[in-house]
């Protein structure tokens, strides 16, 4: 289950980024988000939807089949996300130095 469809996205989004593929938008509506892999000829896909509440969001199909060539330039890998992936880690460690940040990048 995901807190509503920004966090849906936001979980995808880092999903694909760390397993170095490119997403693309299939839909993106308030009843339903889906993306697959940008390569071509390739069946990754996910699709969520809002569950009866309408504010949580559940998974509905996840095709985990995902053998394309890894990308090592993703858009999606901007600093907005880059700010969100590092903020807490910075706040406990102010001091931290430029390899420390690299292998929480990696994580």
């Amino acid at each position: 289950m995901f807190r509503g469809g920004s966090h849906f996205r936001e979980i995808i989004k880092h999903y694909s980024i760390q397993e170095g593929f490119k997403l693309k938008i299939i839909k993106n509506e308030r009843k339903m988000i889906t993306y697959k892999c940008e390569a071509e000829g390739y069946l990754w896909r996910v699709h969520g939807s809002p569950t009866f509440d309408r504010v949580t969001y559940m998974l509905k199909t996840l095709r985990n089949m995902h053998t394309c060539l890894s990308v090592t330039r993703n858009r999606d890998a901007n600093s907005v996300w880059l700010g969100k992936k590092l903020e807490a880690f910075i706040k406990e460690n102010p001091d931290a130095n430029i390899k420390v940040l690299g292998s929480v990048i990696l994580r």
